[in-house]
């Protein structure tokens, strides 16, 4: 089931605050966020009526026992929508939740939840807004890159049932979306910094491919070191 709203604070809090509310796959979407929730404590800032917000809870235990996995899924059920508006070779991943066109974000993905009762995942996907002087780092849309206006409701509802179609499909997504997000990594052989949450001490290396449980593989000199999201607090 799909429920839209014009305002609410945070859809994701809400789900978060009355799970009881929602069955397996229900998605809340609105037109605008006033305190949206993005990763590390960072807001979500979005234009009213211009983008698509919503929140998809998983009360599944076959989904939520792969966790680790459900944002790298996720992210690669987005690049798969996102083939029909622009060139595979353009969309890339950037781990742990972000999807970009051209090198510019275009789709944040955010995970929340009490395990193992249920996980919610929060989208963000840049439509036809054009203006992102608000947000520091390099954001786009579909009608950025496309020139064309879109209707709201209309690829709302195509982007909700792709996601809840392909979530259905969930064991055959899994046993690809590693390969997939490192068909399209966009950090690999990049050298990032990043703070790590456990030291909050400032790490760099070179980012590699992710492994099987989701955790991106930075090389330091001669040593291989994997990170798990919950590790970092930002990457750059």
């Amino acid at each position: 089931m799909i429920r839209h709203v014009e305002t609410i604070d945070s859809t994701s809090r809400y789900m978060m605050d009355h799970p009881e509310w929602f069955n397996d796959l229900d998605i809340l979407s609105a037109d605008h966020q006033t305190n949206g929730i993005g990763r590390t404590g960072h807001s979500w800032i979005d234009n009213n009526a211009e983008n698509i917000l919503f929140s998809i809870i998983i009360k599944d235990p076959n989904i939520i026992n792969s966790y680790r996995l459900l944002s790298i899924a996720t992210g690669v059920i987005i690049l798969n929508f996102l083939k029909s508006y622009a060139s595979e070779d353009n969309i890339s991943l950037k781990w742990p939740n972000d999807v970009y066109v051209n090198g510019k974000k275009i789709c944040g993905i955010l995970l929340q939840g009490r395990l193992p009762d249920y996980v919610v995942i929060g989208i963000g996907f840049n439509v036809n807004q054009i203006n992102f002087e608000a947000i520091k780092h390099p954001a786009t849309s579909l009608t950025l890159e496309t020139g064309r206006t879109y209707d709201i409701d209309s690829i709302r509802d195509k982007l909700c049932n792709f996601v809840v179609r392909e979530l259905k499909n969930f064991p055959t997504l899994k046993s690809l979306c590693v390969e997939e997000f490192n068909n399209h990594n966009y950090l690999k052989n990049k050298e990032i910094s990043y703070f790590n949450a456990t030291t909050n001490i400032e790490e760099e290396g070179i980012a590699l491919d992710i492994n099987d449980n989701g955790e991106l593989l930075v090389s330091k000199g001669e040593k291989i070191t994997p990170l798990s999201a919950s590790e970092v607090n930002e990457i750059r």
